[in-house]
């Protein structure tokens, strides 16, 4: 069981499906980028065909990155497997108390875009807080004032989640990977309201306007729309509803235990496969 993001694991990947009688290999966290040109492109379905032998197993992470990932890296469906990321409490983080008294909260660095929020905030009077680095926030996009963008502590940035009114997911709308599952996945799990841009993986794990609330990419009118929605009075009931559900539906699904126990079910109904014939798609 190799890593899909570490080198070093990649390459083990690769040496060991050349050999002549190769044990099952699986490979975890394939969210890779196509990359930015086509000679990135070209260069990285090279890689993952080298690590394609014929018992190289691809876990992908969202339904969606399971039925694009073999026309994408041009290898065999029968080689990729769904095995949903988790949230990232442990049994003392899940009973920590929270609270609904803090800023809406919105942080995390893969594959962001800030530009809906940044947006979205200048129109309401709320406060917002994002824990990233202000250098990478769009540019040329004003800051409202009544944002505070910083990096901030692991330990801090997991006090703010526990407070936070609302967590955002802002995530860039992407065709070949996914990203954001641990962020979102940890708010739902201490019972926060969630709000994610729609992306891959994203309907996976939220019931749109029941367990948390999927906004369209770029759309920094809907997202204000949700916000204002959430902070109504008159909709106390209905987002204790919402978060209550989705802390339930995660915790029971995607926590760290469910996450390895599939992996351990997939190691076992794999170690007992012949080799296939050829792992590689015309």
């Amino acid at each position: 069981m190799l890593n899909g993001f570490d080198r070093a694991d990649l390459v083990g990947a690769a040496v060991l499906a050349r050999t002549r009688a190769p044990a099952p290999v699986i490979i975890t966290d394939c969210t890779w980028q196509t990359g930015r040109s086509p000679l990135d492109r070209l260069l990285t379905r090279i890689g993952v065909r080298a690590l394609s032998g014929r018992r190289t197993t691809f876990c992908a992470s969202s339904t969606q990155e399971r039925e694009r990932f073999p026309a994408m890296w041009r290898i065999s469906p029968e080689q990729v497997q769904l095995h949903h990321w988790y949230h990232g409490l442990d049994d003392e983080d899940l009973d920590a108390q929270t609270s609904e008294d803090g800023p809406i909260f919105s942080g995390g660095r893969s594959l962001r875009d800030f530009t809906p929020l940044l947006r979205g905030a200048a129109e309401l009077p709320w406060e917002v807080r994002i824990a990233a680095d202000p250098a990478e926030m769009p540019k040329g996009e004003p800051v409202p004032r009544n944002v505070t963008v910083g990096i901030i502590s692991h330990d801090d940035y997991m006090a703010m989640m526990r407070r936070a009114s609302m967590v955002i997911v802002p995530l860039e709308r992407r065709e070949d990977r996914s990203a954001g599952q641990s962020t979102y996945l940890t708010s739902m799990a201490m019972g926060k309201l969630t709000a994610v841009t729609e992306t891959l993986a994203v309907r996976d794990h939220i019931d749109n306007g029941r367990t948390g609330f999927v906004i369209p990419a770029g759309d920094a009118k809907a997202l204000a729309e949700t916000i204002r929605w959430a902070k109504d009075p008159s909709n106390a009931a209905d987002v204790r509803a919402i978060r209550e559900r989705g802390r339930d539906v995660v915790r029971a699904r995607y926590g760290p235990d469910q996450h390895i126990a599939t992996m351990l079910e997939l190691v076992d109904e794999l170690s007992t496969q012949p080799a296939a014939a050829s792992g590689l798609s015309a």
